[in-house]
């Protein structure tokens, strides 16, 4: 059997949870004894592995691609992307491979239509991006946004199999969807980082992950703001890019317009690269997820591999964990309750969380692999 993955994020280096979950998919696979192999816009993001760059191919006849390109070309170029990828798959296509397009949808669409690969190809949800609203400055913008929209909605209605990381997600985000099997995200290996005790005045809070309305930042800046008149030495630091967008600018301007000395206990730097990130955790001692709603953001296990607090909305993967460990909770996108949450922290309480996210970790992490492994192989071999 061989395991085939489309990894769609963009050329740079970055990718988040998803490159996250293909390197360790991609491991599982050899420590298995499957083959794998990727296609993917940046072969450097994985190294050592067998990997093929994303190439693109037209399927639109002269003029009309002309205009395509003219009037949406962003879109034109993703449908080649999508169409150069159905052709490759089909030359390699034999009866014992399995196609895993991960989390953007519309990279299966011409696949899909193909009866003999849409029997074993897999689209695995992570977060999808017509659920991400959008700022949509003009008509071009708002029609390719409707276009990508049903494109995605489409391949949700053609495929077989879908695999969805948590099953949380599903039922408060896509109640409509009626085949889905749970399969969670592979875990990160626990590397626990060395620490100073943790007291009332040494928790130093990190967000880790875009600055985008979807994160909840706002909420969070603000419910610590707060927090910071009351407690003298919490911090809070964010790490992350800034999505195009206003967002961002009006996250800044709140922590620009704050005085010095919270200045210096909230602050936002760049993000930060993957060979960082473990050198980044060691300087703080809890991670805050606020999304809004969220499948099963890696950045909130990885905080738990290395021995962090993790706190994180009451929505997705992150709902059904902290009820399993105890650990600290709060609604999305309610500022009193993220401020109610931090205090808790704080105050000293929670704590003893940690090692039961430790205990939740090693004993999935055995599991997990398998029933990846048996969903592959039941595909390949019904």
């Amino acid at each position: 059997m061989e395991v085939v993955f489309i990894d769609p994020e963009p050329p740079d280096m970055a990718g988040g949870g998803i490159r996250s979950y293909l390197r360790l998919a991609m491991a599982t696979c050899r420590e298995q004894g499957i083959n794998a192999r990727l296609y993917t816009h940046n072969p450097n993001a994985f190294p050592g592995e067998k990997s093929t760059s994303i190439g693109r191919k037209s399927w639109l006849p002269r003029p009309i691609r002309g205009l395509a390109y003219r009037f949406q070309y962003s879109e034109t170029v993703l449908w080649e992307y999508a169409y150069w990828i159905a052709i490759q798959i089909k030359a390699i296509d034999s009866s014992d491979k399995v196609y895993e397009f991960a989390d953007y949808l519309g990279y299966g669409f011409f696949a899909l239509r193909n009866l003999a690969l849409r029997k074993r190809i897999v689209l695995r949800i992570h977060t999808p991006r017509f659920m991400i609203p959008t700022q949509i400055n003009n008509f071009q913008e708002r029609v390719a946004s409707l276009h990508g929209k049903w494109r995605e909605q489409n391949c949700l209605s053609k495929a077989i199999h879908i695999s969805v990381p948590s099953a949380e997600f599903i039922r408060e985000q896509l109640p409509y969807l009626r085949r889905w099997t749970h399969v969670p995200n592979l875990l990160p290996k626990l590397f626990p980082l060395e620490k100073k005790p943790v007291t009332m005045d040494q928790v130093r809070f990190l967000y880790l992950g875009r600055v985008e309305p979807r994160k909840g930042v706002l909420i969070l800046v603000r419910a610590f703001l707060t927090l910071a008149r009351e407690n003298p030495e919490a911090t809070l630091t964010l790490v992350g890019g800034q999505v195009p967008g206003e967002y961002g600018e009006i996250v800044r301007e709140l922590i620009t317009s704050q005085s010095k000395a919270i200045q210096q206990r909230l602050t936002w730097s760049h993000s930060c690269t993957s060979s960082e990130r473990d050198n980044l955790l060691s300087g703080f001692n809890v991670l805050v997820a606020p999304s809004l709603w969220e499948n099963s953001p890696y950045v909130y296990f990885e905080g738990m591999a290395a021995g962090l607090l993790c706190l994180g909305s009451s929505t997705g993967e992150m709902k059904a964990v902290s009820k399993i460990t105890n650990g600290p909770s709060a609604l999305p996108g309610d500022e009193n309750d993220w401020l109610r949450a931090m205090r808790e922290v704080v105050n000293g309480e929670h704590w003893n969380a940690v090692a039961k996210q430790t205990t939740y970790l090693e004993s999935k992490r055995e599991d997990i692999p398998i029933q990846l492994m048996s969903f592959f192989r039941a595909i390949a071999d019904p």
